[in-house]
């Protein structure tokens, strides 16, 4: 470690620097599930409060509370991020928090099951390819391995945005490219436009728990004439059919 940033870094402030990197901005819970600290103990909470401090003191993070009772949101600041060769990001994105939260509590859990896992997101990788609040290109909200595209939609795109997506997936180098979305009619549009691709896969959560998320077989994927609960998903009685059928795989 360079002398000028001091002695009193250790591996675990350093692989929070390296998760808000990825993020620009990670709510204080979310860095607590990623130490594997349980939130709801309060020494835990403390702990971290007393890291944030620190870390605070030594100007190497930002610290911005939103909203009273809930959890605040970590950056780098300004020499945090010249540490870890990135770009300060002083202004929280409010317009897409609920999303950008999903994305990293999503993210993070990923990282959590497969220590070995690649994962990239489009904060760090429009950093290292523009520069903050880039718009040159869009890439997915998270990359597995180079081979895998993950998008988190909340809100319905119009039809030629979201088609002018569609297009650039199939076209792509990812082999798969799987929708996470509160919204069945979100999934639905995805797999009209991508002309049934086999490409596009879909996982439907309930409200904002998106670690609640089920595998969705949108409508008119297999035989219109099979079960389905009101959920769109095929009732139990015919799973075995469905399997038989290749639906599941």
């Amino acid at each position: 470690m360079k002398e000028k940033w001091g002695t009193f870094l250790t591996e675990r402030d350093i692989k929070i620097f390296e998760l808000i990197k990825k993020f620009g901005w990670i709510r204080e819970d979310f860095i607590a599930k990623y130490l594997k600290l349980d939130w709801n103990d309060i020494k835990n909470k403390h702990n971290i409060y007393a890291l944030s401090v620190r870390l605070i003191k030594h100007d190497f993070i930002n610290k911005i509370k939103i909203i009273a009772g809930y959890p605040a949101y970590w950056g780098l600041s300004k020499k945090g991020a010249e540490f870890m060769s990135s770009k300060e990001q002083s202004i929280i994105p409010l317009a897409t928090l609920r999303h950008d939260d999903m994305v990293a509590e999503l993210a993070i859990n990923m990282m959590l099951n497969d220590p070995e896992i690649m994962l990239h997101t489009e904060h760090e990788l429009k950093q290292e390819m523009y520069g903050i609040g880039s718009k040159k290109i869009k890439l997915p909200d998270i990359i597995i391995n180079d081979k895998l595209a993950i998008e988190v939609e909340v809100s319905r795109k119009n039809d030629s945005k979201l088609s002018a997506i569609i297009s650039n997936y199939l076209s792509s180098k990812y082999e798969e490219v799987v929708y996470y979305t509160n919204n069945i009619k979100i999934a639905n549009k995805v797999k009209s436009l991508s002309q049934n691709s086999s490409k596009f896969k879909f996982k439907i959560f309930n409200k904002l728990d998106i670690l609640s998320s089920k595998d969705y077989l949108p409508y008119f994927e297999i035989n219109d004439k099979l079960p389905r609960n009101n959920s769109g998903q095929f009732v139990n009685s015919v799973d075995k059919k469905l399997h038989e059928l290749g639906a599941f795989n």
